[in-house]
This record gives C-alpha cells, sequence and structure tokens, in this order.
C-alpha cells in the first residue's frame, strides 16, 4: 500500500476528514471517487445513507463499491476504500438522524463538509421541496456550526437557481421576501397560482428550493466558511473515473437517446439555443478545489458556475448533429434518418410531435399486433414525452450563465493540479465529447 506524490489541492485534505451528504447521487458517487484516487492522504470521508428496507446503509455502500465508477479505485487503490465509514442517518431528521457517538466523531474530525443531498424531481410538492432542501440545508449547517476542525462548508446548488434572469452571475441573488415568511407560508398551505407566484419566473420547485438554500447559507455565512458551487446540466463524464460514466436516465440523457434512436423528431426551442452542458467530472474537480480555496468573502458567500454557455458554448445545432452523426455511423437508430425540428411555436409543436412521433408508434404498435408480438413503441414515446416535458423549459430558453470567477480559479492553480483537476470548459472539445456521452448512455444505462 502506497500513496501519491500529491498536488497542492491533494496536499489540502492530507490528513483531514470529510463528511458527504448525498453520497449515493450521481455527483456524490464520482465526488467520492475522486477524493480517494486523487487525495489519497485524505485521513477518512465519511458518507450520510439511508437504511432502506430492502438493503442497510452499508449495503448500500458495498453495492456501489462494486460500480463501474469505482473500477479504477478497485484496480489501483484498492485499500482507499477502506478510509470510507457510512453514517446512517436522514437529511430530514434532526441532527441528520444521527447516533450520539457518530455526531461526536463527525463534531470532532470533520474539517471539510460537501452537501450534494436533495430531492431532484422538479415538480414534487413545494413543502416537501422546502423541507429537503431548505431545510436539509439548514441542519447540515446546524451541525456544521458545532464541527471544531471545519474548514469549508460546500453546497453544490444548481446554475438555474436564478433562471429568471437570462444572464446568470457567480453570485447571490437576493429574495423579494424573508426566508422566515416563505417559510410560514409554504407550512400554511398553497394554493397551485400562490406557488407559481413564488416561482417568480422559475421553472419548477427544485430551482425555487435551491435559490432559498443559497440565499440561507450567505445569512449564516459568519458562522460557518462556506462555498457554493452551481453545475448547469451535468451529463456524463468526459474522462474521469471512466470515459462516459453516467448511472441515471433523467435530465438531459433521455432527451439525447431520443434523438440518438430517432424516435425525438421535434423539440421546442431554437437551433441557436445553448445547452450548457457540463461533464460531471468537471463538476466535481471545481468542487474539490473550490473547498480548498481562501474564497470566503465577508459581504457575500462566494459563487463558482460549472457551466459553459459563456466559455465554450454547445448550441442546439451542435447537439443533434453531433448525436445524429454517432447514431448514423454505429447504426443504433430504430427509425431511419434520426433528425430533430425544432420551434418555437406550442402548436407547431404539438402538429410536429403528432405526425412525427405519436402517429409512426401507433402504427408501429399495430404492426407488431398483426404479427402476434406485442408493441412497446407507444409506451416509449409517451416516457420520452414525460421526460422532455421537464426538460423543456433549459431547451427552449438558452441562458448565458457567466463563468468567470471558475475560469479565474483554474488558472491561478499551478500546472500540475489543472492536470489532475481539470474543471475550465474551455478545454471541452464537443464534438468528441458528445462521441463519448453517447457511448456512454450506451455501455452505462443501455449495457450494450
Amino acid at each position: 500500500m502506497g500513496e501519491c506524490d500529491e498536488s497542492g489541492v491533494a496536499a489540502q485534505y492530507r490528513g483531514k476528514s470529510v463528511f458527504v451528504i448525498g453520497g449515493s447521487g450521481f455527483l456524490g458517487k464520482v465526488l467520492i471517487e475522486k477524493l480517494l484516487y486523487s487525495c489519497d492522504g485524505i485521513n477518512k470521508v465519511y458518507v450520510l445513507m439511508r437504511d432502506k428496507r430492502s438493503a442497510s446503509a452499508q449495503q448500500r455502500l458495498d453495492e456501489i463499491f462494486q460500480l463501474p465508477v469505482f473500477s479504477r479505485l478497485q484496480k489501483e487503490k484498492p485499500w482507499a476504500m477502506e478510509k470510507v465509514a457510512v453514517v446512517t442517518g436522514d437529511l430530514t431528521s434532526y441532527n441528520l438522524g444521527l447516533s450520539e457517538t457518530d455526531v461526536k466523531e463527525i463534531i470532532e474530525k470533520v474539517s471539510y463538509v460537501f452537501h450534494l443531498g436533495a430531492t431532484v424531481k422538479f415538480n414534487d410538492p413545494v413543502e416537501l421541496m422546502f423541507d429537503i432542501n431548505v431545510g436539509g440545508t439548514e441542519r447540515v449547517m446546524n451541525l456544521c456550526k458545532r464541527m471544531k476542525r471545519l474548514q469549508k462548508f460546500v453546497y453544490v446548488s444548481t446554475a438555474f437557481s436564478n433562471s429568471k434572469h437570462q444572464v446568470i452571475e457567480e453570485r447571490i441573488y437576493p429574495l423579494p421576501f424573508t426566508l422566515n415568511a416563505i417559510k410560514k407560508q409554504i407550512l400554511g398551505g398553497l394554493y397551485p397560482k400562490e406557488v407559481e407566484k413564488l416561482l417568480d419566473g422559475r421553472p419548477n420547485t427544485y430551482t425555487f428550493t435551491k435559490a432559498l438554500a443559497e440565499v440561507y447559507i450567505n445569512d449564516n455565512r459568519a458562522h460557518v466558511p462556506s462555498v457554493i458551487v452551481r453545475p448547469s446540466i451535468v451529463v456524463a463524464s468526459l474522462k474521469e473515473p471512466v470515459e462516459g460514466w453516467i448511472d441515471t436516465w433523467s435530465g438531459a440523457n433521455s432527451v439525447v437517446w431520443g434523438i440518438g434512436l430517432g424516435l425525438t423528431r421535434a423539440l421546442r426551442g431554437k437551433y441557436s439555443n445553448a445547452t450548457d452542458l457540463i461533464p460531471v467530472d468537471y463538476v466535481i474537480n471545481l468542487t474539490i478545489v473550490a473547498a480548498t480555496t481562501d474564497s470566503y468573502c465577508s459581504d457575500e458567500v462566494a459563487v463558482y458556475n460549472s457551466s459553459s454557455s459563456e466559455l465554450n458554448p454547445i448550441i442546439l445545432r451542435m447537439v443533434n448533429e453531433y448525436v445524429v452523426g454517432h447514431s448514423i455511423e454505429n447504426k443504433i437508430y430504430k427509425r431511419p434518418n434520426p433528425n430533430v425540428a425544432l420551434t418555437t411555436s406550442p402548436i407547431n409543436i404539438y402538429l410536429l410531435k403528432l405526425w412525427k412521433e405519436i402517429i409512426p408508434m401507433y402504427l408501429s404498435d399495430v404492426k407488431d399486433y398483426f404479427k402476434g408480438e406485442k408493441g412497446r413503441s407507444v409506451e416509449l414515446i409517451r416516457k420520452l414525452h414525460f421526460v422532455e416535458s421537464k426538460m423543456v423549459p433549459f431547451i427552449a430558453t438558452s441562458w448565458v450563465i457567466r463563468a468567470q470567477r471558475t475560469k479565474a480559479l483554474f488558472q491561478s492553480l499551478p500546472q500540475r493540479d489543472r492536470d489532475e483537476f481539470p474543471f475550465n470548459p474551455e478545454n471541452i472539445d464537443w464534438e468528441n465529447y458528445m462521441y463519448t456521452y453517447c457511448s456512454g448512455i450506451r455501455e452505462h444505462l443501455l449495457k450494450d
């Protein structure tokens, strides 16, 4: 057993312990793997995880360690995984549902806290979203206030928390009401029109409650040294820990694959719209580096946007071209001549969906019926439409999400750290990446 010659960033973690909330999620898995792989002088990684009916928290972690995301670590540094300790708890409970023994150990030993825990079901009831995304953040920060060695609390938000603005800066946006006022209003029960008014131009309750959590963190920055990382649309890894690694159909992934299969033929939006994709390893590298900075500001908590639309935009025309190119080259389409028409007209999108997607799927199922087979085309297109409905606000609108502070942070690093923790989107070759992305969907989601 041995440890690598550490970079400047990795040296900040030497002998330190970290606490990860949300470690079982897509980003959380990559964070744990990268911390163990590139910062192997780290002392311990505590991971908050719930018991489930089907498996205990420890069993769930053991299952996660068998996933491809940990294959590099299993092969090269299997001893590093012994540094991970599960602490059983729940983000919605007092003290995160931790035992007194676990609370005492975390308070005494943890130096960095990474909060990635959230409910990401975009349109869950606002009271549930508030309890998890805002109340959960409050509970984590209350624990942080008691930590004797705490150096930084890192909150992973979303770049779309302030999507009412066409240009999204790396700063905290004030709310037109106090958090206490909105809490009383939410807990008192809201009608749909009241919820819509509260969203104030945001597409869903998820982005709204993430904005509330940001404000809460900023209001409590004097008690907990904090930093906020805001990723845009997080997609498959570029290089680490495995090229194209992904483990969820949510977000852009189903939409991209629908295009590749030739099933998605029409979308709301413009070909010139920036999609603002960002690989998951770029998000995590920024998160790890941001935790080690002295970027704490007395006037406002430091915010880093992990996004591509300002520094290296990929527009919908490029997405369509690259995905279709991959599909044709590898002959993976289910309908010939895959291609997507884009329109901003609600009537046109309805007619295009009906003519190009729904009717052909019904005809396909009828054909299967007469063959004595059970057709699944209509069921598939309905699932695709459901996911698309969640993504429409992020496709139909084009934002410029600033990332100058993120760029400056990257440029401030020595070359060695830039190589070990790349997160500057200017370095992404989108044509090559989209091939990696589509191949990752085939390999890790479809097991093809």
